[in-house]
């Protein structure tokens, strides 16, 4: 599994939210080194998701939704990209595969791997990865 450039990202807000309490996208983009743009649609990502919550306003900003013991890596990178799939045949149920079938060894495989990366993902929380 390879997380990409925006699950990272993700990681990296969230993050900086677990250490930070509630902050500006302005100073997150800052901190992080991540254009402001890019930051923006990551984060309502993560708000659409329920990783954080966002306030308009002078004092406004974004802060995490729920005490960071409480969010997982796992929440976070689905909040920013959706399900976790190490293969399309666990995710899509019309695809271009020919076995296509419940009963194939490499969806077997690739379920059990992606059971044991989903497992480990979830027993991570933004506080395990702030105390690190």
């Amino acid at each position: 599994m390879r997380l990409s450039k925006q699950e990272g990202y993700a990681l990296r807000i969230a993050l900086d939210l677990a250490r930070f309490s509630a902050a500006p996208l302005k100073d997150i983009a800052r901190r992080q080194n991540i254009p402001l743009p890019y930051l923006g649609k990551i984060v309502q990502a993560l708000a659409r998701g329920g990783v954080v919550r966002t306030e308009r306003g002078p004092h406004g900003g974004v802060r995490l939704a729920r005490d960071a013991s409480a969010i997982t890596v796992r929440q976070v990178i689905e909040a920013a990209q959706g399900p976790i799939a190490l293969s399309r045949c666990l995710i899509e149920q019309d695809h271009d595969c020919p076995v296509n079938s419940p009963n194939c060894p490499v969806r077997q495989v690739t379920s059990r791997l992606q059971d044991i990366v989903t497992r480990e993902l979830d027993g991570i929380s933004l506080a395990d990865l702030a105390a690190m």
